[in-house]
């Protein structure tokens, strides 16, 4: 069973790479697959940059090879469950987002996800042929629009808390404050570039 969102486009071979992929690792329960960025217009070199690092858009990091993955990685536009694994899966409704309510901030992917395999990596596995285009409006590609996303991932990271893998809000805090440290790097080393190249 495959899972997308309503704003991607599939490459042609998608769902075949997934079949394949199942077929030669019949002991994977989870199957993530890659996520590339399609802009609206030609995106500054910085944005670019996140992307391709995994770091915006909700993309998967461009260099990143076929093999094990974290099931915290895993997202929601792109990735295939086998059917047998989800016998015994249960999902709290209530605590996340699965009704699209929009009253909390995400995380129903990783709960998913969790779910069906823990957080054991060696039952993930990822999958770059199986490949989908996140389609991006012209008015994501704002520093205010990829700072509210990252809010957004810290708050669903706080509506995941579990024995297992706490999360606190000082830790989100933490790690929304590296986020858009990381943001304002690319920019920054963007403009100096730019700047360089102009004298």
């Amino acid at each position: 069973i495959v899972f997308t969102d309503d704003d991607t486009l599939a490459d042609p071979d998608w769902v075949t790479a997934y079949i394949h992929a199942g077929k030669a690792h019949p002991d994977i329960s989870v199957f993530a697959g890659q996520i590339r960025p399609d802009f609206p217009k030609h995106a500054p070199e910085w944005l670019a940059q996140l992307a391709d690092a995994g770091r915006s858009f909700g993309c998967t990091d461009l260099g990143r090879p076929d093999g094990p993955y974290e099931p915290l990685w895993v997202k929601g536009a792109n990735f295939g469950v086998r059917a047998s694994a989800l016998a015994t899966a249960r999902f709290d409704v209530a605590a996340l987002n699965f009704g699209a309510s929009g009253q909390t901030g995400g995380g129903e992917d990783t709960e998913f996800v969790r779910s069906v395999v823990g957080t054991d990596p060696r039952r993930v596995r990822f999958v770059g042929e199986a490949c989908v285009r996140h389609i991006v409006r012209a008015d994501e590609m704002t520093l205010g629009s990829i700072f509210a996303r990252y809010v957004r991932i810290g708050e669903g990271q706080v509506n995941m808390q579990t024995a297992e893998r706490p999360y606190t809000r000082s830790g989100v805090a933490a790690s929304i404050l590296r986020s858009t440290a990381l943001i304002a790097a690319y920019a920054v080393t963007f403009e100096r570039q730019r700047a360089i190249s102009q004298i």
